[in-house]
């Protein structure tokens, strides 16, 4: 690993809350109990896999069994805690967006440390982030939500993964990844708790009118 690389530990840690969100969420959905290990597993690996094809790299989860255990233990984790943080919805949004956050410092971290462009960088932090998941979304019939109108998600994956990259040298790794997490944790969560959609075409199409009536 080089100096510049994401620990194992936070690698794993958002795998583990990934898919601990993604079993507990599945669970909700009805699935049974081989439904929430895949769809956990997949919410805990899919940004991963997709990030090092991409990459050109063979993906981390597969060249090193602690990924699939961590994301299966936790899947079936999230399953059990599913009912109780279900009457937390806070809680459930919470670990939702920590999630989001440690998977985005760590696609846009793995993705610098390889020297690609800064755009790249911020491009596979935010599928890192929202990549697992979108297939989770697919696999049990629902909108991905990176598509549906509503609360800050890729938008707030973009946001963060932009911020990382641009703190990359200029401060400590560790409080560029940790000052990620917080940011993006609490755009997502505002965004929840106060009803901010975010932003399409028509709002920079409004925007545009907007500044040649003031011209």
């Amino acid at each position: 690993m080089t100096p510049t690389a994401i620990p194992l530990w936070l690698d794993l840690l958002a795998v583990g809350v990934g898919a601990t969100f993604g079993g507990a969420v599945t669970n909700r959905r009805g699935a049974p109990i081989i439904g929430v290990l895949v769809a956990g597993v997949v919410l805990g690996l899919g940004g991963g896999i997709m990030r090092d094809v991409i990459l050109g790299v063979t993906p981390v989860a597969v060249s090193n069994p602690w990924y699939v255990s961590t994301a299966a233990c936790c899947a079936l984790l999230g399953g059990l805690l599913a009912r109780r943080l279900s009457a937390d919805s806070t809680l459930l949004v919470l670990l939702d967006a920590w999630a989001l956050a440690m998977f985005v410092v760590v696609g846009a971290g793995k993705a610098m440390a390889l020297g690609v462009s800064p755009p790249v960088g911020i491009f596979l932090g935010m599928i890192t982030g929202i990549g697992g998941g979108t297939l989770v979304d697919l696999m049990t019939g629902e909108v991905p939500t990176v598509m549906a109108q509503g609360p800050w998600y890729a938008s707030a994956a973009l946001l963060a993964s932009a911020y990382f990259v641009a703190m990359w040298t200029l401060v400590p790794r560790p409080v560029d990844e940790w000052s990620t997490i917080v940011l993006l944790v609490i755009v997502r969560l505002l965004s929840v708790k106060r009803g901010w959609d975010a932003p399409n075409v028509d709002d920079l199409r409004m925007l545009r009118v907007s500044r040649s009536r003031h011209r």
